[in-house]
């Protein structure tokens, strides 16, 4: 499907939900699963000093709240890589036990408090490679996610946020006990020829320019969008739909089942990441004609 982040850096250096209308749509469990590796997680930029969410307003930060998600196991153990608009960071979250009732969603682990050398401005983060229960760890397609402090509005047109989004209406906390892992620099990011870290995956019948998440979920939101069907599209890196979930059912049958075919049907541009394609996932509005 695509290189993990440790080969796309190297090639590079020769070489959507968003919006805080989106909060209000939560993923069903049957779409809250990375489908690319089985693993996900959430990234709150952290204050170490207040041991609270940095500051909405805040530009950097020395530590990130991350909590691990897995479809199924016991015990968890992710590589993640953390990307700055120049840098590269990785950390290793070993061993961490996974809660949660078996086919009710993906399970999920406490949080941990992973530290950097120094203040950074993490812009996108992902699982480079995962393992359950003990078992080796395998390398994952580069499912991007965006990171922004807290309470902050979304980078516009950019990677989705983690699929497992935390409620606006619940400040997060760390446990009493956690661990505090420290990110290790992997290297500078050289020059992009390709002019910005990410572009997202869209509908390749519709320019660029005329293309927001933003505006279909206002629409969405208000109501204006009538009967919509919100559907997560999954796609490859050369922009093929590999899946597809009901993210949120429109009241109508019909509907739904016309929003999943028509999603399946469509012809999409993959998202880039680092100047090379990666896998995504596009979560789109339809409404019945």
């Amino acid at each position: 499907m695509t290189r993990p982040i440790r080969s796309i850096l190297f090639a590079a250096s020769v070489a959507s939900l968003c919006g805080p209308l989106a909060f209000a749509v939560q993923p069903v469990p049957a779409a809250a699963s990375n489908v690319f590796c089985g693993a996900d997680g959430s990234y709150i930029p952290w204050d170490v000093a207040s041991n609270a969410p940095a500051p909405k307003t805040a530009t950097s930060e020395s530590a990130m709240r991350v909590v691990l998600y897995a479809a199924s196991g016991s015990r968890a153990t992710a590589l993640v890589t953390f990307i700055t608009n120049d840098s590269a960071y990785q950390a290793t979250i070993a061993g961490m036990a996974l809660h949660g009732q078996a086919g009710a969603g993906d399970r999920e682990s406490d949080p941990v408090l992973v530290t950097f050398d120094r203040p950074v401005d993490v812009q996108y983060a992902y699982v480079d490679s995962y393992a359950a229960d003990g078992a080796s760890l395998v390398s994952c397609p580069s499912f991007v996610n965006q990171v922004y402090p807290y309470g902050a509005a979304p980078r516009p047109n950019s990677a989705v946020p983690s699929l497992h989004v935390v409620a606006r209406s619940t400040v997060p906390t760390m446990p009493r006990r956690y661990a505090m892992i420290g990110a290790t620099l992997l290297q500078s990011l050289p020059s992009l020829s390709c002019g910005t870290v990410y572009t997202p995956s869209r509908m390749a019948l519709r320019p660029q320019s005329d293309w927001s998440v933003q505006d279909e979920m206002a629409s969405y939101s208000s109501g204006r969008g009538g009967t919509s069907a919100l559907v997560a599209i999954y796609l490859d890196s050369t922009g093929k739909p590999v899946d597809t979930q009901l993210v949120q059912s429109s009241g109508n049958h019909i509907t739904d089942t016309e929003a999943l075919d028509q999603a399946k049907t469509q012809t999409y541009s993959p998202a880039q990441f680092l100047c090379t394609p990666v896998v995504s996932v596009l979560i789109l509005p339809y409404q019945q004609k």
